[in-house]
């Protein structure tokens, strides 16, 4: 052990240098071990729903919704020029290409197709936040969990279109 006096006058100090140097190297490894902890954590891929084929229903106040998710090729997504088709970007299935058909249905079963102009990842920039869809006019799709459907939850898809929110089943 190694002690240091500090004569300040009236006062003197006796630092025993040994101790506060082995506390300073402590609580540096412990900033470290945290800081190294939070990082791993917080960069943890969320990205874990993804598109899956199939049709779905779903219903606001006045209005139904059917959309169908089909598999298409690297040549159709293409030719569509963005217009209702997705690109996979998780990896985490076969599929790459999609086409997202959103149909509307009113009281009287008047049917519409809604477009989706050019779906992208809504935050390309993180992995941090579940895998969501936009398009050109601010319309969201968001895949499901697997994991949640097959446990029980019965909505897969959540669409926000023009501002409506609808969750939507697998049709039977």
């Amino acid at each position: 052990m190694k002690l240091e006096v500090h004569d300040y006058g009236k006062t003197k100090v006796v630092f025993e240098t040994s101790g506060y140097f082995k506390m300073k190297n402590v609580l540096a490894r412990t900033l470290l071990f945290s800081l190294l902890v939070f990082t791993l954590s917080s960069c943890a891929n969320r990205k874990v729903n993804y598109m899956v084929i199939g049709t779905f229903i779903g219903e606001s106040e006045n209005n139904n919704y059917v959309l169908e998710v089909g598999s298409i090729s690297e040549e159709q997504y293409e030719n569509a020029d963005g217009l209702n088709v997705i690109k996979d970007i998780t990896g985490k299935i076969d599929e790459v290409y999609f086409s997202v058909e959103l149909y509307i249905f009113d009281q009287d079963n008047n049917k519409e197709l809604l477009s989706y102009y050019n779906l992208k990842d809504s935050q390309p920039e993180t992995s941090a936040e579940p895998l969501r869809y936009v398009d050109d006019n601010l319309n969201y799709l968001d895949p499901g969990y697997p994991s949640y459907y097959e446990n029980g939850s019965k909505t897969y898809y959540s669409i926000d279109y023009n501002d409506v929110y609808i969750e939507l089943e697998r049709s039977i």
